[in-house]
């Protein structure tokens, strides 16, 4: 599965590429505090990443999507 992450130094989060670091800790091949060292974002990111692919699947790693879901969460 490492061999399909990302690189390093990813500019652009695409769905996808959210999804393959997601699918990576979910299978065990990546912990959760390594993926984020590796790309450098927040563990609260990821979490966010995480809760939005098991309740909505890849679309809802788009970042317009993601910040719909915020807003209705707080509404």
């Amino acid at each position: 599965m490492r061999d399909i992450l990302p690189s390093y130094d990813v500019e652009r989060w695409t769905p996808r590429r959210k999804a393959l670091v997601v699918g990576a800790v979910a299978s065990g091949d990546l912990t959760a505090d390594a993926a984020c060292a590796r790309y450098k974002i927040s563990r609260d990111e990821f979490l966010m990443w995480e809760r939005l692919e098991n309740r909505y699947g890849v679309s809802g790693l788009q970042t317009t999507r993601a910040e719909n879901y915020r807003k209705r969460k707080r509404d």
